[in-house]
């Protein structure tokens, strides 16, 4: 009979991991998020709960945020700093997993001891329209006229790249079990294009898939297809942008890159590379 030795390793990894702690701890488990109030014209924050210690989810920006009636598929390293939501901070990834689970329903009211940050118009937008917004305010008790005036204004457009063109690359990362790419992640990746379509190169898409150890949940597995499912759609975008189909080289990795609990989520990834005319792959 065959056993899947990993499911062991998992255990034992949680009996390790229950019993270290502090910053550098690496965290791979599965739990109920709970959402927290945090006041008046504020958004909820949320964290989750696992082995007595509340965890703070979080990730990049445009990432996704946890969901209630869902679990989260927490990975990450516990890092030093202030508490955020009234948790732990954790270095990593947070993917909301796609089965429904109603007992994640828990929400915490305001009392007081997480106090959130009131957003406004001018916190959306880009560091240049930030930077706008904020001096025009500043400007209005002297010139009452600026009142009137748009505030969040599209920014010029970027000059075209020129040469002499060189090699470039990026990783992009997804949530488990998701072909959804962050927003920073997919500008990056359309300058990417951009810059291969004005130098005439080769852009090489890679796309991979992979498994997540758990230390309460054993081993979690990508759909198959998902390494496939990501290349197609960057491969659409570039397509649309302007690349050329002879100047596309798009492969895909169907197996699952083996779990070890430790930064999995980094499995979950598109290789991009763009190869000027007569360049070499960075």
């Amino acid at each position: 009979m065959w056993v899947d030795l990993r499911q062991y390793v998992a255990v034992a990894l949680g009996v390790l991991w229950s019993a270290s702690s502090g910053a550098g701890e690496l965290l791979s488990f599965t739990a109920c998020p709970v959402a927290r109030d945090t006041g008046a014209n504020t958004d909820l924050c949320f964290f989750t709960e696992y082995q007595g210690q509340r965890y703070a989810l979080q990730g990049p920006s445009d990432w996704g945020r946890p969901e209630l009636m869902h679990q989260v598929l927490v990975e990450g390293e516990v890092v030093e700093g202030e508490p955020v939501c009234g948790a732990t901070v954790l270095s990593g990834r947070v993917s909301v997993l796609r089965e429904r689970d109603l007992s994640c329903n828990e929400i915490v009211p305001f009392d007081g001891s997480v106090v959130g940050r009131a957003r406004n118009l001018f916190e959306r937008g880009s560091q240049a329209q930030r930077e706008r917004a904020a001096g025009m305010m500043a400007a209005l008790e002297e010139n009452p006229a600026l009142s009137i005036e748009a505030v969040i204004y599209d920014t010029p457009q970027p000059e075209p790249p020129q040469p002499p063109f060189t090699a470039q690359e990026m990783v992009i990362h997804f949530p488990f079990d998701s072909d959804r790419a962050t927003g920073p992640d997919m500008m990056q990746f359309i300058a990417m294009l951009e810059y291969a379509v004005a130098a005439g190169g080769t852009v090489s898409i890679d796309a991979h898939q992979g498994e997540s150890l758990t230390e309460n949940a054993g081993v979690l597995a990508e759909r198959q297809g998902m390494a496939a499912a990501r290349a197609s759609k960057l491969e659409r975008i570039a397509r649309r942008l302007g690349v050329p189909a002879s100047s596309l080289h798009v492969t895909w990795r169907a197996e699952n890159v083996p779990g070890d609990g430790r930064h999995d989520w980094e499995s979950r990834r598109v290789d991009v590379a763009v190869i000027p005319p007569g360049g070499e792959a960075p």
